[in-house]
């Protein structure tokens, strides 16, 4: 996820917010929209990595939870979707893609 102040790429220039705007709304639109706020509210000079955590149950979808990290993989935040189960699930993912 670019930071809001990031303007080029592919060689051309684009305002401010316009490419973290596509990267909300295409590379992670599911989101919800309090996990978007939050990035949009917090990367303003540097860009974030947003993962959005669910399992296949038949053919639901079950959302676990939404974690942002730094660059570096510094955790930043993270929301808790459902059950104790599910955050426990979480917490344990965690640790695969963070410092």
């Amino acid at each position: 996820m670019r930071g809001y102040n990031e303007t080029e790429c592919n060689g051309k220039v684009w305002e401010k917010g316009h490419l973290q705007e596509y990267d909300l709304n295409w590379m992670v639109k599911g989101l919800p929209g309090f996990a978007k706020n939050w990035i949009r509210d917090y990367a303003k000079t540097e860009s974030v990595i947003a993962y959005h955590f669910f399992y296949r149950s038949k053919d639901k979808k079950i959302d676990i939870g939404y974690v942002v990290t730094d660059t570096k993989h510094n955790l930043l935040k993270k929301w808790y979707v459902g059950s104790d189960k599910a955050a426990s699930a979480l917490d344990e993912s965690v640790k695969y893609i963070c410092n």
